[in-house]
């Protein structure tokens, strides 16, 4: 719709060679320009082709065509043509919906084209036609895409076509709203109430509607059994198309997927893979979207584990049929659905059947990658590519040894070119939440390849590149937008920070460890406490601190020069000692030069404070007689400079230590005060004040 095209919608056949082409399959037609009074003259010069195959031909001065028709299609066909002629739009045959003639030698197809902006595109009859093809934009969309209030998509289109076809989106949408006015005084139409209803955002209304007129249809066709086949075939289209448009509305309400999944098993009745496989191939299309979408909201259980695997074979017979060249579209979004539905198999089935469906997704999320629509549907295209990464990077888990690695690898490929897929030149700018996702997604990927590496520098540089991406989706969302999803990326920032520190030397090791432990304590503080979010945030905040001592055990038990690592080091081997079941007691600790009274005061602090974590109140009073002392033998503009930052968060997070919190930070909040007086009044309250906390 972007593009300044006009599209004659419907259905390719299979390419051939230019071998095979001979000139009894040559499809001619004659292209007119409609001019005031409804005068016509030759359209000269104008592009017409069959979309996909490249080989356009230009109308003569007498306005005629001659096409290479594919062996594919047969008389009575339907066809599509692309005509370009500037400032003309296609007025007729209504959406340019055609067949192949049964003669191709003596039949002669005509298209009549219209100024760009004429009047009659606004028709009653061509409102009507565009309503149907904007509800059919909608239909067979991939999940993660649909609006939950619906309706975007369709005004979406409407917009689209009105820049298209030379007008405003105002005038359209004033057009739309008076045909639909008009429909719903008149009241004589069940099908075209739907649409109007449908337009209109009601969709228990379209759906309405719809099933009434598909409801008397039905019974009609049940009385024309006797008629002409020909006759039969056509109202049963009718019927399973209303069907259709029932279900579409019932899944745009999102409320009624059981009933769509309904209206769809009654149109697939009524339609064969032979009489109109493009349409059968949609509704089963339709059928698989309704029971993936039952199985998404079931979540869990057997129902759900039911649906997915229904959903499944309906996406599978839909593409029974060759619709790739006629459909592409459908084609793109079918594999798409079914390589979801696969996914979400793959993570909810039982283990050993989890392995294969993922495989299955990967195969059907590249089967949808073989239709390029970067430059029309950047988005989707987006979204195809993301859904690749995440099925190899599923696999990828669940896979040993180089193969794993190999699919990992895949997985980053295929999550960086989601991130590099452009916009449309529309104006259009990407999700900055769906990029921070895309970031959060490639970090874990590197993140894994950095854990299962074979050396350390390779886990060294995935680990960097994974910090990199987990930075880069910090950036794109804030605390306050999406807490959830922000603390999620502070806990694996803080793992790719580990894993670094891990592998690396020196005092850099001791920062990486350090701004490790802080990324884990901001995710703690900001998720719900005892969640399996929070135990893994707090386990990994343990991992850092372990890690910590090691580093320092590892660097001769020598403490940092820099004040800030030193009390980090400090506050890590105390907490170490503690997680691993003992006591340290501060002169055992590693040498500094010297043992200043600022470092003396906060280990004092943390003696205190693990004290309470090993149930040992009664040390405390010593301890804080022992912290004033240290404190009084100062000069009074003395402080201490140390911000405790992971004694809290230890203390945040150490159930032991609950009844106990508040008067810790009260503690902690006193050694912080700007000179010796003010923390020594503060000692004084929180001994005061011990034991009645």
């Amino acid at each position: 719709m972007r593009k300044q095209l006009v599209t004659l919608v419907t259905l390719l056949g299979l390419f051939v060679s230019g071998a095979a082409l001979a000139e009894q399959r040559v499809l001619r037609g004659h292209v007119l320009l409609v001019e005031k009074n409804d005068e016509t003259r030759p359209a000269s010069g104008a592009q017409v082709e069959l979309p996909g195959y490249g080989n356009p031909a230009r109308t003569d001065s007498s306005g005629m065509f001659r096409l290479f028709l594919p062996d594919a299609f047969k008389a009575g066909d339907p066809v599509t043509l692309s005509v370009r002629l500037k400032g003309y739009r296609v007025w007729s045959p209504q959406e340019g919906r055609t067949l192949v003639p049964k003669s191709l030698e003596t039949q002669v197809l005509e298209v009549r084209l219209l100024p760009a902006g004429s009047r009659k595109f606004l028709s009653d009859e061509g409102i009507e036609q565009l309503l149907r093809a904007a509800m059919d934009s909608t239909r067979n969309q991939p999940p993660e895409s649909a609006n939950p209030r619906g309706g975007t998509e369709l005004s979406r289109y409407l917009a689209d076509w009105a820049h298209q076809y030379g007008f405003s989106a105002q005038q359209v949408k004033a057009e739309v709203e008076r045909w639909i006015a008009e429909v719903e005084k008149k009241q004589d139409d069940e099908s075209r109430m739907a649409v109007a209803a449908f337009a209109r955002k009601d969709f228990q209304a379209a759906a309405r509607h719809a099933g009434a007129s598909a409801e008397r249809k039905r019974q009609r066709l049940e009385e024309l059994l006797q008629k002409t086949e020909a006759e039969k075939q056509r109202l049963g289209d009718e019927v399973a198309r209303d069907y259709q448009l029932q279900g579409a509305a019932y899944i745009q309400d999102r409320k009624h997927f059981g009933e769509a999944l309904q209206a769809y098993e009654q149109a697939v009745k009524y339609v064969s893979k032979q009489s109109d496989p493009l349409l059968w191939a949609s509704l089963w299309s339709n059928l698989g979207l309704s029971h993936q979408l039952l199985g998404m909201e079931k979540r869990t259980g057997t129902g759900a584990l039911e649906h997915l695997e229904a959903a499944v074979v309906a996406y599978r017979r839909a593409m029974e049929v060759p619709i790739r060249e006629q459909q592409p579209m459908l084609w793109v979004v079918t594999y798409s659905n079914l390589s979801h539905t696969l996914l979400r198999l793959g993570r909810s089935s039982a283990e050993e059947r989890q392995a294969e469906w993922l495989k299955q997704a990967v195969e059907a999320s590249r089967l949808a990658l073989q239709v390029d629509v970067r430059k029309t549907y950047p988005t989707l295209a987006e979204n195809l590519q993301t859904a690749l990464g995440t099925a190899l990077l599923e696999l990828g888990r669940r896979t040993q040894g180089e193969a794993g690695l190999s699919l990992l690898a895949q997985s980053v490929e295929a999550l960086e070119l989601a991130l590099a897929t452009p916009t449309c030149n529309c104006g259009e700018k990407k999700d900055p939440k769906r990029q921070a996702e895309l970031h959060h997604l490639l970090g874990g990927t590197l993140l894994d390849k950095s854990m299962r590496a074979h050396s350390d520098e390779e886990a060294l540089r995935e680990a960097v590149r994974a910090e990199k991406e987990f930075r880069s989706a910090l950036s794109g969302v804030t605390r306050e937008q999406a807490p959830e999803s922000w603390a999620a990326n502070q806990n694996n920032l803080g793992l790719a920070l580990l894993h670094q520190g891990e592998h690396t030397q020196g005092e850099a090791r001791f920062s990486l460890l350090s701004r490790a432990a802080d990324a884990s304590c901001l995710a703690l503080s900001s998720m719900s406490r005892g969640t399996k979010e929070w135990r893994e945030a707090r386990q990994n905040l343990h991992r850092t601190v372990l890690e910590y001592a090691k580093a320092i055990s590892d660097y001769a038990s020598v403490l940092p020069e820099d004040f800030v690592l030193q009390t980090r080091s400090l506050e890590s081997l105390k907490l170490a000692a503690y997680l691993q079941g003992s006591r340290l007691v501060w002169p055992a600790l590693p040498r500094s030069s010297p043992m200043t009274p600022q470092l003396e005061a906060g280990l004092r602090a943390m003696d205190i404070t693990l004290a309470l974590a090993f149930r040992d109140s009664e040390a405390v009073p010593g301890e804080l007689d022992a912290l004033r002392a240290v404190i009084a033998a100062q000069p009074p503009d003395f402080k201490i400079s140390w911000d405790f930052s992971l004694l809290r968060c230890f203390i945040l997070s150490e159930g032991r230590l609950d009844s106990s919190s508040d008067w810790l930070r009260t503690l902690l909040q006193a050694l912080q005060a700007d000179h010796r007086d003010a923390i020594f009044e503060g000692l004084y309250n929180a001994r005061r004040s011990f034991g009645t906390h």
